[in-house]
């Protein structure tokens, strides 16, 4: 299945979506194609530089959207052993930008649930493209399933929330 088209449903019902472009632009997708960041294994971004663009695209979702699609091609995931570096880069973006930082970390999230679920491999040559969120949270007698069927994904269901959608 296309990178685009993807859709990662974690043991915990927690669904990866992609989210639609805003403001005309793809968020810095990425096309697809090979992958030399370093992938998820490597360390944390240049944090410094890093802080510097968030401060500078305060405010700006799209532009923000972008960054966190940039970082997470190397940032650390929830659920690799590197909590620690995560937490630090996810603190250090909130210092500079409380919003910014609710844009990277439903993002580094979906890309977690992604590689988890077998969407994708870590650090594979076929990256998802574009900005995703998290639909994790469940209501009272609310429950979205997601079935695979011919290179597609039907869902059913309700998720009353989405980490980082609009």
């Amino acid at each position: 299945m296309p990178a685009s088209g993807m859709v990662g449903v974690h043991e915990s019902g927690a669904l990866a979506v992609r989210l639609p472009a805003l403001g005309g632009q793809d968020s810095g997708g990425h096309d697809g194609g090979g992958h030399d960041g370093g992938g998820h294994d490597g360390g944390l971004p240049a944090l410094g530089h890093l802080l510097v663009r968030v401060e500078e695209a305060a405010g700006d979702v799209p532009a923000l959207l972008a960054l966190a699609v940039e970082a997470g091609r190397q940032a650390p995931l929830p659920g690799q052993g590197r909590t620690g570096q995560l937490w630090e880069m996810l603190v250090s973006i909130a210092a500079v930008d409380v919003g910014a930082a609710r844009v990277f970390e439903p993002h580094l999230d979906a890309l977690a649930i992604l590689q988890q679920s077998g969407a994708v491999q870590p650090s594979g040559a076929v990256q998802p493209s574009g900005a995703w969120g998290v639909f994790a949270a469940e209501g009272p007698d609310m429950r979205l399933s997601a079935r695979g069927n011919a290179g597609s994904v039907s869902l059913s269901g309700s998720k009353p929330w989405c980490s980082l959608a609009g």
